[in-house]
């Protein structure tokens, strides 16, 4: 798999930036514009993250409809470099509220933006692998491609 990522990712924009993405399984990575316009920063990104070359976010996302603690714990999220992991009570912590781990966890399912926002890079306590709303193959196959492959 070294090089690689077998992805599809199929976007969703909105005149405030990058309304959703969502990825599946595929033969070979590729993207696919669902709706609105190709961004091409968001093109450039993927293809950068294709090549093990993680860039900073430099277009705009689309936070409508996300309550404050969602937008701040996926600023938090945002936060974790390539190649790391956390833990959702670490990321809790640092929102606060080191009690809500499994707030943490409801954020990371409904994370809007996958990859770019990376909740595969979260883990339980214990180091365990924890959940993933695209499933544990998809996030093992996240992990494995950034280099994660011991948890």
């Amino acid at each position: 798999m070294e090089g690689s990522l077998p992805l599809q990712i199929d976007l969703y924009t909105s005149n405030a930036g990058l309304k959703k993405a969502t990825f599946r399984p595929s033969s070979a990575f590729c993207c696919r514009f669902v709706e609105g316009n190709p961004i091409e920063e968001i093109i450039y990104w993927l293809k950068n993250y294709a090549q093990k070359r993680p860039l900073p976010l430099n277009f705009p996302l689309d936070w409508e409809g996300l309550t404050d603690f969602q937008r701040n714990g996926l600023k938090q999220l945002s936060s974790i470099p390539w190649g790391n992991v956390q833990s959702y009570g670490e990321i809790a912590k640092k929102l606060g509220r080191k009690e809500l781990a499994r707030a943490v966890g409801m954020v990371c399912r409904t994370n809007p933006w996958p990859l770019f926002i990376p909740c595969h890079r979260i883990i339980a306590s214990r180091g365990k692998i924890g959940g993933f709303a695209y499933g544990l193959p998809m996030k093992e196959l996240l992990l494995e491609f950034e280099g994660l492959n011991a948890l």
